[in-house]
């Protein structure tokens, strides 16, 4: 403490503490595809299966029962086969439409089904959802590409329907005994995400054989998601985000400047409150620079290196802020990174 003292009290915690119990989780996955193409090479059918194994065991130590008493620790077996089918046609030298079905599944986080943490000095309470179920869906994809000698693009729609989706640590009550706001996992019986993606790259070779190093690519990407059950919109699914990057490629390196743009979020729920439902914070648009950097080491090796947020701009990213009240004294925590800094090197065999 700033008084030179020791102390294991940090209210409103006693340490050590443990907000969910120990737990082993054990996943297997095992993926098996085809790929038939007709004679004439226009049509290719990819079908494909996943088999999908989820274990999860939690173990009830002293830390974890003396944290959070007269809570029983669930476990988890889920097996789950899911097809998969894929479809191209090349109409054309440089068209070709694509479309898809996929089944998906996605057991429930371990933190998500035996989490236990209450806060009184803040007034909430986060609690576990033994009975959470997995998520599974079915998602269909139709799109067309362009592929040309200096550019290509590529422009598709999808639609995912899901049944038991996960939206974790919701605000779902208030405790009536306690007045603490309730936090909890759930699954939302039925729940819709659609959307459009659009990819595109130009090389300035097409302007000049002499600029053939460099390259304009862009990106977007826009989804809108619903609780079909309640017909109010998931708070889960990002707004609408872009990058657009001008790279330069040599032999043995190369470097990028990215811009990542993300439009305002839309379309929010009220969040529940120790005093009612308020109006949720709506985290503003924004536009950053990155500045990215890779070069090969030798035969067996690169490294990695960016400047993130170059210009070290203020903003959130709303990943972050889907619990968050405007009214909050403490927004600026929730903001997004200034510049920082990255190092990788890849090593391959």
């Amino acid at each position: 403490l700033t008084t030179g003292m020791v102390t294991s009290t940090i209210l409103p915690d006693v340490f050590p503490v443990r907000d969910f119990p120990i737990s082993t989780t054990t996943e297997l996955a095992a993926y098996l595809q085809d790929e038939i193409v007709s004679q004439d090479g226009r049509w290719r059918f990819v079908p494909a299966l996943r088999y999908d194994h989820y274990d999860l065991d939690p173990s009830v130590d002293t830390i974890f029962a003396q944290d959070n008493p007269g809570i029983e620790p669930s476990g988890i077996t889920r097996d789950r086969v899911s097809p998969k089918l894929g479809l191209v046609w090349q109409w054309s030298d440089a068209f070709s439409l694509f479309g898809g079905y996929s089944a998906g599944f996605r057991s429930p986080p371990y933190n998500d089904v035996n989490l236990g943490f209450t806060n009184f000095q803040f007034g909430y309470t986060a609690i576990p959802n033994p009975d959470l179920k997995p998520e599974t869906s079915d998602g269909f994809e139709l799109g067309q590409r362009w592929q040309d000698t200096n550019v290509y693009a590529s422009l598709s729609t999808y639609l995912n329907r899901y049944d038991d989706f996960i939206e974790s640590l919701i605000a779902v009550d208030v405790d009536p005994q306690t007045g603490l706001l309730i936090f909890q996992s759930r699954n939302v019986a039925e729940a819709e995400i659609k959307g459009v993606e659009l990819k595109a790259g130009l090389s300035l070779a097409a302007f000049n054989p002499a600029w053939d190093a460099w390259e304009v690519r862009f990106a977007a990407a826009r989804s809108r998601g619903d609780d079909v059950t309640t017909d109010v919109p998931l708070t889960s699914v990002d707004p609408a985000t872009a990058t657009l990057g001008l790279m330069y490629r040599h032999e043995a390196w190369g470097a990028e400047l990215v811009g990542r743009f993300a439009e305002r979020k839309d379309r929010l729920p009220s969040i529940a409150t120790t005093t009612g439902d308020a109006d949720a914070f709506v985290a503003p648009g924004y536009g950053v620079l990155d500045l990215l950097f890779d070069t090969r080491l030798g035969e067996h090796a690169s490294l990695n290196f960016g400047i993130f947020n170059l210009l070290d701009k203020k903003y959130w990213e709303w990943s972050a802020t889907p619990n968050v009240v405007a009214s909050s004294a403490v927004l600026d925590r929730y903001t997004a990174p200034g510049r920082y800094f990255s190092a990788q090197v890849d090593l391959h065999w």
